[in-house]
């Protein structure tokens, strides 16, 4: 059905007129005062209104999963919040998982999108780098439509790349977007074991094994829930040695 919004105060990048505006298939196909409508059309009064262009946010989180929870709005709520503000269109993210490829993620992103009540597009993370991923950055611009990319200094061990391999998706992105979380992760993981040190542990002994574990982590390849099975009487929390090993671990590369 097509609509015609009359009456109203346009507002465009150029002025604020009074004049009609005719849609047509969900796009503007006139602007002007005495549109004729079709037989099959839907007539909104705008009079003493302003009528101005959908905002676009291209940067929003919904339905983001956090150690704390999920976000405080799905797709649907954020989505409903937003054409309130008049907002309609958002730009929310996928983030793949180190080593998962673009596309499935992709997939698994717009199930969750399905409630969604204002138009939405994706900035598409790159969180690793294989003989892959150029072709799949490829599949995402021209099947998907998504033409930018997230990726990130930081976070190293879980989403962060390393510099030459953002200089690969700067190659291949040439003609796109490619939006970079630029803190660097190596030198802030340092800083950050340095501060923190190892005196938040009771004893010697227990920084020894955190140290050690570290260790085991890094260079045998062992997961933190294989150490503390083995080590059940020596190590910290579960959630104090996934944080140490994500410390080791960005050791590791600086080194």
């Amino acid at each position: 059905m097509d609509l015609i919004i009359y009456n109203g105060a346009i507002v465009t990048s150029e002025s604020t007129t009074l004049s009609d505006i005719l849609i047509h298939n969900e796009k503007i196909a006139a602007i002007g005062k005495d549109l004729t409508p079709s037989e099959n059309i839907k007539l909104i009064d705008a009079t003493g209104k302003y009528v101005f262009p959908g905002a676009i946010d291209a940067h929003v989180h919904l339905d983001l999963p956090t150690p704390a929870g999920p976000s405080s709005d799905n797709f649907e709520s954020g989505s409903i919040a937003a054409l309130h503000g008049g907002t309609t269109t958002i730009i929310d993210f996928v983030t793949p998982l180190r080593n998962e490829t673009l596309i499935a993620a992709i997939q698994k992103r717009l199930k969750e999108t399905e409630k969604c009540r204002v138009d939405y597009s994706f900035h598409t993370g790159i969180t690793s780098w294989n003989e892959n991923t150029a072709k799949e950055m490829e599949v995402c611009v021209k099947q998907c439509g998504i033409t930018s990319f997230k990726t990130y200094m930081a976070y190293k061990g879980t989403i962060g790349i390393e510099e030459n391999e953002l200089f690969e998706v700067m190659k291949i992105a040439e003609k796109s977007c490619v939006k970079c979380h630029t803190e660097p992760g190596n030198p802030m993981a340092i800083m950050h074991l340095n501060l923190s040190s190892w005196d938040k542990y009771s004893t010697a002994k227990q920084a020894d094994k955190a140290k050690a574990m570290c260790t085991m982590v890094t260079k045998d390849k062992m997961p933190p829930k294989s150490f503390k099975e083995k080590n059940p009487n020596d190590v910290p929390s579960q959630e104090e040695t996934n944080t140490i090993c994500n410390w080791a671990q960005s050791i590791q590369l600086a080194k």
